[in-house]
């Protein structure tokens, strides 16, 4: 927090100011490279609309309260430079739905997406300042939600409050739990922190009955494993397979013949795509790994990066490239970093259209950690 906190000073000073942080005498400086990386790619890059709005509104007032009556941000007029040519493209000349599929859709770099837009990485990063970004939506099981959820908890859940609800309207937990949305065991734990007394704490640990038929339509026709379908209904994996057993639903085959992506063809995609995916397994994995890798300068550097050995990540790549028969890579040698042949370039775009996008996501989600903006990637397309 106290990084992101000193980040977010850092975002102010040059709002308010328009100064750069090059300066290593200012407090707010960066002492290093790492520390800069940081701030653009962890902080910057991903602000969300309402945080940059909420920062905004905090420079403004703290102007307001210096007696300061000027915009958070100023540009000369535009008739200063009337008839001078200047070099570059004006700011807003930038496609913003092009910079919003590679930079969200396909996850690329900034200066990635500079190259293949014709502009410079700053002109991207202002245009990433212009899309509209989402709030972070924290799921109900995670730190955050949880946290909130017991705040608001213990500011409703008086004693006065399960008098009035509990005790004079006759609700029971379950009725309480639907309408404030506090699950019955912290209403429970309340409860008895104000010395309320419960008469229906018996249902609590009842569990919850799985619909047979939905059971089987997930699990025969969706090919979902007991693991996912546990993680929807918010029951535990062993739970589900006793429910299997309990109504005669065979489960899903075990090893690489219960994948999803197991005998499937996609007619609608590039021959490339179909020839690694559709015969041998884990096609979409090594898709995906190469896709990964794409930017680093040698396979070393992508292995510590998305965490897997140099070794295993050769063998994968050697595999694509003899699935699709055409050769993917430009091998990295000193001072030469490694970069995709023209038909690795091909098959990149290929990846990046919306079906092969989506199933790669389904079938090949991206490592826990792996970072899209990693700066070592950001280093080397730049040195490309």
């Amino acid at each position: 927090q106290a990084t992101r906190h000193l980040n977010a000073r850092r975002y102010l000073f040059v709002q308010l100011t328009g100064a750069s942080l090059t300066n290593t005498r200012h407090p707010l400086a960066f002492p290093n490279a790492g520390d800069k990386n940081d701030y653009l790619f962890a902080f910057h890059g991903g602000l969300s609309t309402p945080l940059r709005q909420a920062l905004h509104d905090y420079a403004r007032a703290l102007l307001r309260s210096h007696s300061i009556d000027e915009p958070l941000t100023w540009a000369p007029p535009g008739h200063c430079v009337t008839g001078l040519t200047l070099p570059g493209r004006e700011p807003d000349d930038i496609d913003l739905a092009a910079v919003d599929q590679l930079i969200n859709r396909q996850r690329l770099t900034a200066s990635a997406a500079a190259v293949m837009l014709g502009v410079t990485t700053e002109h991207v990063r202002y245009a990433i300042s212009q899309l509209h970004r989402p709030g972070k939506h924290n799921g109900r099981n995670t730190p955050p939600a949880s946290r909130r959820l017991r705040e608001r908890a213990t500011a409703l859940l008086t004693a006065e409050f399960f008098r009035r609800e509990y005790q004079d309207a006759g609700k029971n937990l379950r009725t309480i739990e639907a309408e404030t949305g506090i699950h019955r065991k912290l209403l429970a734990k309340h409860a008895k922190a104000h010395g309320i007394e419960l008469t229906d704490l018996r249902t609590l640990n009842k569990p919850v009955p799985l619909d047979p038929d939905w059971l089987r339509e997930q699990t025969e026709v969706h090919q979902r494993s007991a693991t996912d379908i546990a993680a929807e209904v918010e029951l535990t994996p062993e739970t589900v397979r006793r429910n299997l057993i309990r109504f005669n639903i065979a489960r899903r085959p075990q090893g690489f013949a219960g994948m999803p992506s197991h005998g499937r063809t996609h007619p609608d995609l590039p021959q490339e795509i179909r020839r690694a995916v559709e015969g041998p397994p884990h096609g979409w994995l090594r898709l995906r790994r190469f896709q990964q890798i794409i930017g680093y300068p040698s396979i070393n550097v992508a292995s510590r990066a998305i965490k897997v050995s140099a070794a295993t990540l050769t063998a994968q790549i050697a595999k694509l490239e003899a699935d699709i028969g055409k050769s993917l890579l430009n091998r990295g040698r000193p001072r030469h970093p490694m970069t995709p042949t023209e038909d690795g370039h091909a098959l990149l775009a290929m990846l990046g259209h919306p079906r092969a996008a989506e199933l790669l996501d389904r079938y090949a989600k991206p490592l826990r950690g792996w970072r899209p903006d990693d700066p070592r990637r950001d280093r080397t397309t730049q040195r490309q």
